[in-house]
């Protein structure tokens, strides 16, 4: 199972000291599969929300169902916190 997304290292990189943008800085020797693939071991159910925050910071919106469902938004908390962009993307949700 999971999820596979195809994005660029610029765009994994646009917010400097994120997860991301460590992880593809080019600091660590990275081994990605036979197919070029990196895996990261989360759940990707939000990850769409951060590619898209990274994407187009200034347009990004979560929308309104996302906001108002306390499950799925406590779920995108901890992803984001995970990722470092909690202060970015849910910046009243940040502590």
């Amino acid at each position: 199972g999971g999820h596979r997304f195809e994005t660029s290292l610029q765009t994994l990189t646009s917010v400097p000291d994120t997860f991301l943008s460590s992880l593809f800085s080019g600091r660590f020797e990275l081994q990605p599969d036979a197919e070029q693939v990196h895996f990261i071991d989360r759940d990707g159910t939000h990850f769409r929300h951060v590619l898209n925050y990274l994407r187009d910071p200034v347009s990004f919106t979560l929308g309104p169902a996302l906001i108002k469902d306390a499950d799925k938004r406590a779920e995108l908390i901890v992803e984001l916190q995970f990722y470092g962009l909690l202060d970015h993307m849910m910046p009243y949700y940040a502590q």
